[in-house]
């Protein structure tokens, strides 16, 4: 409780809230007396027995009543013999008053728990708004997500301890698990009673997440008088009298609404107000971002007649409310259960059967084995947004997200985006195992509204953070843009990171976003496709230049990983962490950003109790990273350092090894990986080009220098001075170089980087002050003199800098590490300082009353005092008046102040001081290796990133690197390798290593083939020599050349019992004899054979089916013209036989397959024998294309998918015959034909069965596997090869099939994205899909030589789009 007097705002908060509650909410009270009966006594006047005897119809006595006069004369009462006609009504007889009864309950009876209850009194006609504004704002409960209605019955009975069970915890769990309330009668007796113990058992302590709301009468409640109080802290006693009539309320409900309808001891007056709360709440929103409305289940127990009439009302109003029975609970329950008797064989915890109840919507029974009716009421889209709310995955899982469920176009995209920004990590996850890509589902208007979510003090940080990035204040209802995100990423990373989002290609694409958002898209009339279209091949168009087109932005996991940082959702954030790629760099990203945070809250006083959140998520966050990085390195070190030193074009081109620097994560950089990246650098290249070299030339400038400013300035520089200047001024070039080479865009920051390290500022201070003196010694005296002064001065810079060379070193770097440590003691000095100023002042003004103004005062000051504190006192000028000298006046207060001061300073302050350092020595020898490892890194990249030849030669290495420049300008091209993070040479020489070791395998795995290739060899000769001795015994065996002619004859016989009757002119081909002549070497290939392929026998049993196919002619006259493709006129008629097969489901994401066996065909148009695979669309997806294609939906999609792979198969064939000629393998599409089923009048595609290893190469978004054969590069050089073939109009893409034979593909066209241009399959995605190829392909050793250039420098999706849409609408 805040104090009144210390806190003005409790006290104005307390103020309003009691006006409000007693503005908004009233009492009854019975203002005119009804009597009841007459009949007990009755006398004119009323005596005062009658007023003790007869009551009112609101069961009060005459003195009970609450008047506004004195009481009435007689003629208020009825006469003799006059019947009384007027009916006691509550609006007519009670008036309303402003509430007198509300604050706080405490049941002292419960000593296991401290239990308490919000109260209050309010009027029977009190609004439904009212009261649930009350809850929700004044008792500040959650919004309820599940309403939990338990009737049944009010007097006491016994439940079966079965039946208790599984109501108490299925009930509470219920409402806990999904943030639910349960309503009750709030009485100590019957149902409300077992739901207090319950609440109990199984409930929280937490008031807040109780939410066990009692409505009860208050004309019932035992002794409510002692409840009446305005905003009081009332003790309540809940065991009542035996005796009375009168109910106590239970201990264990959380919220109680006593509703009076000016009746005492009459029960029953709630219910109508509890029925238009329940109603209202189930009008509210169960989130604001969500439209599902509040669901509510009513939970019967035991009860009475009335019982029925209530279940009666649920079930049929608008809309019904889900009943759910415990049967076993006695009375009326089990009546209900007995009627109701349809229950379903499923068995589930009690829990989970109330939530399934909500989901479905129906009425059901529970018996002990939990059994439940399954009639769905409610939408698959609603029942995801209630388990959604309620953080149910598991229900989902189980009820919601099953095989064949029907889902309207985007309800999962909204599910998704729902379940991120309610932060429901487990609805994400199985999103995501059910197939939801984030390259599909994040999008830029997606991923603007999950930034710009309000969230509270986490949206306000997060403004805060964008304007500390733009310097300047956001105006209020501001929207934040992914551009302002990236200049967040940018200032809380720091240094030359560069955002995606800030990057000049996407702005200028999301510009062109903004500007397309306002106009309308054009829906073109539908027109029916023609038949023949779809079986024209492929012509190729010309090439157009390219036009505006909307954004399109492939997003993945990192986006989404970086948001879940900034909106301070760790859990969310390590779940994402675990997917996609690059989860090292995504660890250090995420530990840099909590650090910035922190350090951005810490410097707010608005946002420092997040601060320390924020540094225990970001040391999280860099375990995480060092755990990755000490698995990878014991798995195997040199991909380790690989990993280290790749960069990442997804985090601005940096390495990890440069995250983790400027993250400052020193245990990450402290690894024993990285500590040995930086060894192998230091002691070979750089020990071997740099060190040496280096460290010579730098100690003979030293000798130089000192030799300069020893000896006498001459007016002319000598030879030695000279050496120094060029030395210098050669230092300064390259110190400009590294700055103007430097990775930041901007020339301010790149100083602002340069500067950020002690040893540029030093050095920039010693190059100027020798500019100086330089400039200045060319002058007579005094000039040259004062050059030659600021030669001195500047050596000591010079000499210092010898520092940076031992901080390298093992022994002497953690030495210098405490000394840098112990320099930082500005605050100590502050204090000394003041000290001394306070004594000098007062002791100069003593002793010199009579001095002039001049700058020597400042001097004097601190002279004598800064000495003292050395020790040095001064003992002869302690005593101004000694030796005869005049005494200033009050000189003897110098000596006791000088004593004061000497304690002050020389005895505790530097004694602190020395504990100071001290203690920073004894805190810093057990981290300063660690620290000393972090800095290495430094030290090291700076010798790395510098030309190999020391100053002044370096002027040469300037000269060679402007060359090179200017070389790689004139070609058009820039320089590989300049761009990176300084490890490019080792991370070469690592590659090298790397590929020196892969030859050598490579060399022993084709030794290892030759030697079974031979073994082979021998295996076949040592199988034919058997089979010819088993043909040799067969012919010992024969008796004569009769037997050996029948036994031939018997086995080309042909069975009599496979004969079938076939249809019109079919007829089986004829056999002759010498078919069965084979020779001997053959026969035995085949016998060795047969035994590993597995033998199908043919017959003509099947249904029968109509093969139409696709056959060619030339357009003229002329053999050598382009032929044209065109569908037989006449279908072929076959037989097919549906196999069972145990190799695997054919099904896809479109179409399912079955395997079929060829028993007869027409003219050969399939081969009687073979196995043939027959696919057809889903009927899901049948039904989405019908209203594009009514009438004929699966042929025409059939229709398009063959077209599909025909023109695949055209251009594989162009393929084939321009790629050079060594390149063996020659993969081809296989041949599809159109099947109609005469049984069903199906349409399918048929093609032949493949049998061996399935593989799938890419997919249609773009994706592809990693290489390792070169059939594999040369399929994927083959999707490269589509598309700059087809001037960047087609792509192939979806490539899969066993070996070179392939199926199934996909054809991407960014102009076939709507139906009325559907020329190819429906699995098109359009200008998403090649933008995806375009980032996720890599070239490989095919596409070189044939000479396709790097799709990583192609146009952006915006330029693809637009460029198709200017080809669409020229051929139009």
């Amino acid at each position: 409780m805040c104090s009144l007097i210390s806190n003005p705002e409790c006290f104005f908060f307390l103020q309003s809230r009691k006006s409000w509650i007693e503005e908004t909410l009233f009492k009854r009270e019975c203002v005119r007396f009804i009597p009841s009966s007459w009949d007990q006594h009755r006398c004119v006047p009323v005596c005062q027995i009658c007023q003790n005897l007869i009551r009112c119809y609101c069961g009060r006595l005459v003195g009970e009543h609450s008047w506004q006069e004195p009481v009435p004369p007689l003629s208020f009462y009825a006469a003799s013999g006059q019947e009384m006609e007027e009916d006691w009504s509550i609006e007519v007889h009670t008036r309303a008053s402003p509430t007198n009864a509300y604050g706080t309950i405490d049941f002292e009876d419960t000593a296991t728990r401290v239990c308490r209850a919000k109260y209050v009194r309010v009027a029977v006609d009190s609004k439904p708004e009212a009261l649930l504004q009350l809850m929700l704002r004044e008792w500040q409960m959650e919004r309820p997500k599940l309403l939990l209605t338990v009737q049944g019955g009010t007097e006491n009975f016994v439940l079966p301890p079965k039946v208790m069970q599984a109501f108490s915890k299925g009930l509470i769990t219920a409402a806990l698990s999904t943030g639910g309330w349960i309503l009750t009668d709030g009485i100590n007796t019957g149902v409300s009673k077992y739901v207090g113990e319950a609440v109990k058992v199984f409930g929280g302590h937490d008031l807040r997440k109780r939410n066990t709301v009692g409505i009860t009468p208050w004309g019932v409640i035992d002794n409510n008088m002692d409840l009446i109080g305005r905003d009081v802290f009332k003790p309540y006693q809940p065991l009542g009298n035996p005796l009375s009539k009168r109910v106590c309320l239970n201990g264990f409900h959380s919220h109680f609404l006593l509703v009076d309808d000016g009746t005492l001891g009459k029960y029953g007056c709630q219910q109508g107000l509890r029925r238009k709360l329940e109603k209202h709440i189930q009008q509210q929103k169960i989130h604001p971002r969500l439209n599902q409305r509040v669901p509510m289940v009513c939970v019967v127990v035991e009860g009475g007649p009335s019982i029925a009439f209530t279940v009666l009302d649920y079930v049929s109003s608008a809309p019904p409310v889900p009943v759910f029975v415990f049967e076993g609970s006695g009375r009326a329950a089990d009546l209900l259960s007995f009627l109701h008797k349809q229950t379903s064989d499923d068995q589930m915890a009690p829990d989970a059967a109330i939530l399934s109840t909500t989901l479905k919507g129906k009425f059901s029974t529970v018996v002990f084995s939990y059994r439940l009716d399954l009639c769905t009421k409610a939408s698959p889209a609603e029942q995801l947004n209630m388990a959604l709310a309620w953080d149910q995955a598991d229900i989902a899982q189980k009820d919601i997200l099953v095989y064949g469920q029907h889902w309207p176009v985007g309800s999962l995209e909204k599910a998704m985006l729902d379940a991120l920004v309610l932060d429901r990590v487990s609805f994400v996850k199985m999103l995501i195992d059910n197939g939801m890509t984030m390259s599909h589902f994040l999008t830029v208007e997606r991923l603007e509204d999950l930034y710009n979510t309000p969230l509270g003090q986490t949206q306000r940080f997060l403004q805060h953070l964008v304007e500390d990035a733009k310097q300047t204040s956001l105006p209020a209802g501001y929207r934040l843009s992914l551009i302002d995100v990236g200049l967040v990423i940018e200032y809380l990373i720091g240094g030359a990171y560069r955002s995606s989002y800030t990057r000049k290609h996407f702005r200028a694409a999301y510009s062109r976003m903004l500007g397309l958002k306002s106009n309308s898209r054009r829906n073109g009339s539908r027109q029916d496709l023609q038949f023949f279209r779809t079986a024209q091949p492929y012509k190729r168009k010309v090439d157009s230049s390219l036009g505006d087109a909307s954004l399109q932005v492939l997003f993945n996991f990192n986006d989404l990983f970086v948001w879940a940082v900034l909106q301070q959702r760790q859990q969310m954030a390590l779940f994402l962490w675990q997917h996609g790629e690059e989860a090292l760099a995504r660890a250090i990203v995420g530990c840099k950003l909590y650090r910035s945070m922190a350090f951005e809250a810490r410097l707010s006083s608005m946002y420092d109790n997040i601060a320390e959140k924020f540094k225990a998520d970001s040391l999280e966050f860099g375990k995480l990273a060092v755990d990755v990085l000490d698995c990878a390195f014991r798995q195997n070190g040199q991909m380790a350092m690989k990993l280290l030193t790749s960069e990442m074009e997804a985090w601005s081109h940096f390495t990890c090894l440069q995250l983790a620097v400027s993250s400052c994560h020193r245990p990450f950089v402290s690894h024993s990986c990285t500590q040995t990246l930086l060894t192998d650098l230091w002691t070979g290249p750089l020990n071997m080009r740099k060190n040496s070299f280096m460290k010579m030339s730098y100690l003979c400038f030293l000798m130089l220098f000192s030799f300069v400013v020893l000896v006498k300035m001459e007016n002319r520089p000598s030879i030695q001075e000279w050496l120094v200047i060029f030395y210098i001024v050669s230092t300064a070039v390259e110190k400009t170089r590294e700055v103007l080479m430097s990775e930041p865009r901007k020339l301010r920051q790149k100083l602002k980087i340069w500067f950020s390290e002690y040893w540029n500022i030093s050095d920039f201070v010693a190059i100027l002050l020798f500019l100086v003196g330089f400039a200045l010694r060319w002058h007579s005296d005094p000039y040259r003199t004062a050059g030659r002064i600021a030669y001195c001065l500047d050596i000591i810079f010079w000499f210092i800098r010898v520092l940076d060379l031992l901080a390298v070193n093992q022994h002497a770097g953690p030495y210098l590490t405490i000394i840098t440590k112990m320099v930082n003691m500005f605050f100590i000095v502050v204090m000394m300082a003041i000290v001394l100023l306070s004594f000098g002042v007062s002791r100069k003004a003593i002793l010199s009353p009579d001095e002039e103004p001049s700058w020597s005062l400042a001097r004097d000051i601190v002279f004598q005092p800064y000495w003292m504190i050395f020790g040095e006192v001064y003992a002869g000028e302690i005593d101004p008046c000694a030796g005869g000298n005049s005494c200033p006046p009050a000189s003897f207060l110098t000596s006791f102040l000088q004593a004061v001061y000497m304690f002050v300073q020389y005895i505790i302050m530097v004694n602190v001081l020395i504990a100071f350092f001290n203690n920073i020595y004894f805190d810093m020898a057990s981290t300063s290796n660690k620290l000393w490892k972090y800095n290495r890194y430094r030290y090291i990249m700076t010798y790395q990133e510098r030309p190999w030849l020391p100053p002044p030669l370096i002027l040469l290495s300037h000269m060679a690197l402007a060359l090179r420049c200017i070389y790689w300008k004139l070609l058009g091209n820039t320089e590989p390798g300049e761009r990176g993070s300084g490890l490019s040479e080792y991370y070469m020489f690592v590659s090298e290593e790397m590929s020196v070791m892969v030859g050598e395998i490579s060399e022993k795995v084709n030794c290892i083939q030759h030697s079974l290739s031979e073994l082979d060899c021998q295996m076949g000769q040592l199988q034919d020599l058997s089979a010819l001795a088993v043909d040799t015994l067969t012919l010992l065996t024969a008796s004569d050349s009769l037997q050996k002619e029948e036994a031939r004859l018997a086995q080309c016989r042909i069975n009599p019992t496979l004969q079938h009757v076939l249809p019109h002119s079919w007829t089986l081909p004829h056999r002759s004899n010498t078919d069965c002549d084979v020779p001997t070497t053959e026969r035995n290939n085949l016998m060795r054979l047969a035994q590993t392929i597995p033998f199908t026998p043919v017959s003509i049993f099947g249904e029968e089916v109509s093969i139409y196919t696709l056959e060619e002619a030339p357009c003229d006259a002329d053999a050598d013209s382009p032929s044209a493709s065109f569908w037989s006129s006449k279908g072929l008629s076959a037989i097919l036989q549906p196999l069972s097969s145990e190799e695997g489901s054919l099904d896809g994401g479109l179409r399912q397959g079955c395997r079929m066996l060829c028993t007869w065909a027409e003219q050969d148009v399939l081969k009687p024998g073979l196995i043939y695979v027959a696919k057809a669309f889903k009927s899901e997806v049948v039904h989405v294309w019908q209203k594009h294609f009514p009438g004929s939906t699966a042929l025409q999609l059939c229709l398009r998918e063959i077209q599909q792979q025909r023109a695949a198969q055209k251009m594989m064939q162009v393929f084939n015959q321009i790629k050079p000629h060594d390149m063996h393998p020659t993969p081809r599409f296989l041949d599809v034909s159109l099947v109609l089923w005469h049984s069903n009048g199906q349409w399918l595609t048929i093609e032949r069965n493949m049998t061996g290893d399935f593989r799938k190469y890419n997919n249609n978004t773009g994706e592809e596997i990693t290489p390792c054969s070169s059939l594999e590069d040369m399929l994927l050089a083959f999707s490269h090869w589509t598309y700059e073939h087809s001037c960047k109009e087609l792509l192939v893409l979806d490539i899969q099939g066993v070996g070179e034979e392939l199926t199934d593909p996909t054809v991407i066209m960014a102009d076939d994205q709507r139906w009325r241009d559907l020329l190819f399959g429906p699995d098109n995605l359009g200008v998403a899909a090649i933008n995806g190829f375009l980032q996720k392909h890599t070239c490989n050793l095919c596409c070189h030589r044939l000479g396709l250039k790097d799709l990583r420098t192609r146009p952006t999706s915006s330029e693809i789009s637009s460029e198709a849409g200017r080809i669409s609408r020229k051929e139009e």
